[in-house]
C-alpha cells in the first residue's frame, strides 16, 4: 500500500529547479554582456544616424536586445 501511494506522488525534480536557476542567470549574464556592448555599437553608428543623439541610440539598441531575448523565452 505503501508502495502504491509513494509512486504515485509527485514530488517536484528538485534538479529542474536548479537548472531552471542555472538558466536564468546564464540569460541574464547574456542580456547585460549585450547592453554593455550596446554601449559601444551605439557610439560606432552614432556616425551613420545622424537623426539620432547617442542615448536615443543606445535606448533603441536596447529595446532591441529585450525583444529579441523576450521572443527566446
Amino acid at each position: 500500500m505503501t508502495t502504491l501511494a509513494l509512486k504515485n506522488l509527485s514530488l517536484p525534480n528538485p534538479f529542474k529547479a536548479v537548472i531552471g536557476f542555472f538558466a536564468s542567470v546564464g540569460t541574464a549574464m547574456q542580456v547585460s554582456r549585450q547592453i554593455a556592448a550596446n554601449e559601444q555599437i551605439a557610439r560606432a553608428l552614432l556616425v551613420e544616424y545622424k537623426e539620432h543623439t547617442y542615448y536615443s541610440l543606445l535606448a533603441e539598441l536596447n529595446h532591441k536586445t529585450m525583444e529579441a531575448y523576450k521572443k527566446n523565452v
